[in-house]
């Protein structure tokens, strides 16, 4: 799943690269400052760093803790500027007709419903990694700070975790369905 959003971002990239080129007659189409886009805006940053929660399992199982803190920094600045880029393309490319999603941009055709259809798989496998240090730290308090808990059999154990977490994950996207 890891190739899916590079290969998706390049595909885009692509587009929006042929998409100005091959219009012919480029013009600056992009405002400078959209006021009431911006709560949008910082929104979708904030986002964008919502795998932020995984740094701290990183950073726990790293042969060498120490060296967390430049590794962090490091991912961080590639992926501000990843970002950035991608942004900035689909920017000059639509201008101020940028949709909120990218690909509405794209056209209708079969390719762009497969990259589409790509993006959603990749974070619907995404998801549990996301959530998996709000898992930890839920499975401290329900397993393991309880007395019965040293009691069980470890395979039952193994199996009661793995339900619970597939109950907070299922439950958690059941939710997010609902709103």
């Amino acid at each position: 799943t890891c190739a899916l959003p590079i290969l998706g971002l390049l595909a885009i990239m692509t587009y929006e690269t042929w998409f100005v080129l091959g219009s012919g007659a480029w013009t600056w189409r992009a405002t400078w400052i959209n006021l009431p886009g911006i709560p949008l805006f910082i929104g979708v940053a904030v986002y964008c760093m919502a795998t932020i929660s995984t740094a701290l399992p990183v950073e726990n199982n790293m042969r060498d803790p120490a060296q967390f803190s430049w590794f962090f920094s490091a991912t961080m600045y590639l992926v501000f500027l990843m970002l950035s880029v991608f942004g900035s393309f689909g920017y000059v490319a639509f201008g101020s007709d940028t949709q909120d999603v990218i690909t509405l941009n794209l056209p209708a055709t079969s390719i762009f419903y497969l990259l589409t259809a790509s993006i959603c798989l990749c974070l619907v496998l995404t998801y549990p990694a996301q959530i998996f240090p709000v898992i930890e730290i839920c499975e401290k308090h329900v397993f393991f700070e309880r007395a019965y808990a040293a009691k069980l059999n470890p395979m039952l154990l193994y199996w009661l975790q793995n339900a619970f977490r597939s109950f907070i994950v299922l439950t958690t996207v059941v939710a997010a369905v609902c709103i």
